[in-house]
């Protein structure tokens, strides 16, 4: 029997014939096994599928929706209708829908033995509209914490069914990315990152892990062949003006930097895509940190907005499945029906067989949106405090947690290659010890006797347009729970990534950047 999946919400438009702005937007987010709903009888082998949509209409007009106006396509072969039972679905799709509003409901279908969908469609007058339809992985039910309740939206059970193959062999590529918070109060955590730069590029370059001048200890490892590059978390505001977006659209929309910061000494006005360290290649590791400098100081002119995890998501995606992504890969879309720069300006960057290390620093919890009408200054729809509405309004108006989760698994063809490294606003006392696991339920658990007070999402009395720091050190500034991220990289660490959570809160790197280092070495290491 089918079990819930949570499949990433793509947002497909069509343009009619009257032009851009005469647009039907259809995202599909998730498929589920309603065969048990009262009054279907289908046949032996049937199966009643309710396919979970969120439908825009910017058409103009009223639209009627209705189950016959949805299809459910396979790759080849008779497209199924919409079956008529969900009108009496509680979350059925049905009524008429007024110009420049969306409807999230169900649609069901009769799904014969053997019917693999591809993609869901919806048609309108001569318009159609379509999003990907995923099965190929089963979610399952919800995960626990070990005593505790479950956990909201923690994502797709990897550890369960999953062929991956086998362990891949020792890698001595690395292509490391860098996700740099760059809005306004990321000053010193920019100055922390950048001071234990040389460290990094020392350490992975040589494989002297321990610093002892050899590299025969049972900790070194060989040197890693070294790929940087660095986003930023401003994806834009949807178009609408806000303050501190001064690009409303895309932002940097995950493109990876190239400008150079010239106000620093040594620094030039532009680098490529991403830098290079080759370990014998005449360059010293303090050389190539001073340059990596230039690019990784991103500044604080960014959103403040912050897309971090979109952000990365866009950056590596490529547009179709390649020869290092997974054997399922699915192509996600992002705003305004545009594909990742994994394989277009991005591309290069990820390499076949590579350790592919993503670190987002960030002092700020995600505020990935599907719904960009959350930066609608005036939105009748999402009315609470703009500086609150990625909290108030998260369920309804930011992605899935599964989009980020199985996005970027798929980027490896083996999930062991994937390193998944965030230094953000946990609190330092509570993050793993060197070498040791992350405490998840402390960080994450909805069961408030097992999670740690300060990682509790909640309106600061002392200041009710912002959320209740999870830590704030004099002279150092404030950060927020990052629960989404937490969430993200606690999913992906059970689908077979190697993955730490680090204290964005410590003034010193130090330690953090070594447990990126370890995770990294492990991950190059192989089976």
């Amino acid at each position: 029997m089918l079990r819930r999946l949570l499949a990433a919400s793509l947002l497909l438009l069509f343009a009619a014939c009257g032009g851009p702005s005469a647009t039907i937007g259809l995202e599909a987010h998730g498929v589920e096994d309603r065969s048990s709903t009262a009054g279907y009888a289908g046949g032996p082998d049937a199966r009643l599928l309710a396919v979970r949509i969120r439908l825009l209409n910017a058409t103009g007009a009223t639209i009627p929706v209705t189950p016959s106006a949805f299809f459910l396509e396979p790759a080849s072969g008779t497209s199924l209708v919409g079956h008529p039972l969900t009108a009496s679905f509680s979350d059925g799709c049905g009524g008429a829908l007024a110009p420049d509003r969306t409807i999230t409901c169900s649609v069901g279908f009769d799904v014969p033995a053997g019917f693999v969908p591809v993609q869901i469609a919806f048609e309108h007058d001569g318009q159609r509209a379509t999003a990907p339809v995923t099965l190929g992985r089963d979610a399952g039910p919800a995960e626990r914490d070990a005593g505790g309740p479950t956990r909201r939206d923690a994502g797709p059970d990897f550890d369960a069914g999953r062929d991956v193959g086998p362990p891949p062999p020792r890698t001595q590529e690395l292509d490391l990315l860098f996700m740099v918070d760059n809005s306004n109060s990321m000053d010193e955590e920019q100055a922390s990152l950048i001071a234990q730069l040389p460290l990094l590029v020392e350490v992975l370059g040589t494989g002297d892990f321990d610093r002892d001048g050899s590299t025969t200890g049972p900790e070194d490892f060989p040197p890693f062949d070294l790929h940087v590059g660095v986003v930023t978390s401003d994806m834009g505001s949807g178009g609408f003006t806000v303050p501190t977006c001064a690009r409303s659209d895309f932002g940097d929309d995950g493109i990876l930097r190239t400008q150079g910061r010239i106000d620093i000494a040594g620094c030039m006005a532009t680098y490529p895509m991403f830098l290079r360290f080759r370990p014998s290649g005449g360059e010293t590791p303090e050389e190539f940190a001073r340059e990596a400098t230039c690019v990784t100081a991103a500044g604080t002119g960014g959103c403040g907005f912050e897309q971090q995890l979109e952000s990365i998501l866009k950056a590596l995606s490529p547009s179709a499945p390649t020869r290092w992504t997974a054997a399922d890969y699915t192509t996600p879309s992002f705003f305004r029906n545009t594909f990742g720069h994994g394989d277009r300006q991005n591309d290069g960057f990820v390499r076949d067989d590579s350790v592919l290390a993503i670190v987002p620093v960030s002092d700020e919890e995600d505020c990935s949106v599907r719904d960009p009408e959350l930066f609608n200054p005036s939105s009748a729809v999402y009315t609470a405090d703009l500086n609150l509405r990625c909290f108030a309004h998260a369920d309804a108006a930011l992605y899935p947690l599964a989009r980020f989760i199985d996005g970027y698994l798929q980027l490896r063809r083996h999930p062991s290659r994937l390193v998944f490294a965030p230094i953000v606003g946990i609190p330092a006392d509570i993050q793993p010890t060197p070498g040791g696991s992350v405490d998840w339920p402390l960080l994450i658990s909805e069961d408030p006797a097992r999670r740690d007070d300060r990682m509790e999402e909640r309106i600061d009395p002392a200041m009710p347009s912002r959320l209740q720091p999870s830590c704030n050190v004099p002279g150092r500034g404030v950060a927020y729970p990052p629960v989404r991220i937490a969430r993200v990289a606690e999913a992906v660490e059970r689908g077979g990534a190697h993955v730490t959570i680090r204290s964005i809160c410590e003034e010193d790197f130090e330690t953090s950047i070594l447990e990126i280092i370890r995770q990294i070495r492990d991950s190059g290491a192989g089976g």
